[in-house]
C-alpha cells in the first residue's frame, strides 16, 4: 500500500494532474473519501430525493457512483472513462 504522506511533492502533483498506477490508484481513494462531505453538503443542499435523475461528471475512479446508487436503487447508471481501471471499477461495484 502506497503511504501518500511519504511522497515527495513532485510526485504527488504529477499524480494529481493525471493519476497513474498504484499510486494513483490510492490517491484518488483518498480523493472520493475526502470529497465526499462536499458531494453530500451538495445533495443535502439541492435537496436531492429518491428517484431524481442524477448526471455526474468527474475525473475520479468512480468511487462516487456507488454512494449516489445507494441513495435510490432504482436508476440505471452509466460510466464513459478514457481510464480502463477507472470505468472497470464503476462497472464492478454495479453488482
Amino acid at each position: 500500500m502506497v503511504d501518500l504522506s511519504k511522497l515527495d511533492p513532485a510526485t504527488m502533483a504529477r499524480h494529481l494532474g493525471k493519476p497513474e498506477g498504484e499510486i494513483g490508484r490510492v490517491l484518488a481513494d483518498s480523493m472520493a473519501e475526502r470529497n465526499w462531505p462536499v458531494y453530500e453538503a451538495g445533495f443535502q443542499r439541492l435537496a436531492v430525493q429518491p428517484g431524481d435523475r442524477l448526471f455526474e461528471v468527474g475525473f475520479g475512479n468512480g468511487k462516487l457512483v456507488p454512494r449516489l446508487l445507494a441513495r435510490d436503487r432504482s436508476p440505471m447508471p452509466a460510466s464513459i472513462s478514457p481510464r480502463r481501471w477507472s470505468a472497470k471499477q464503476r462497472l464492478s461495484t454495479r453488482n
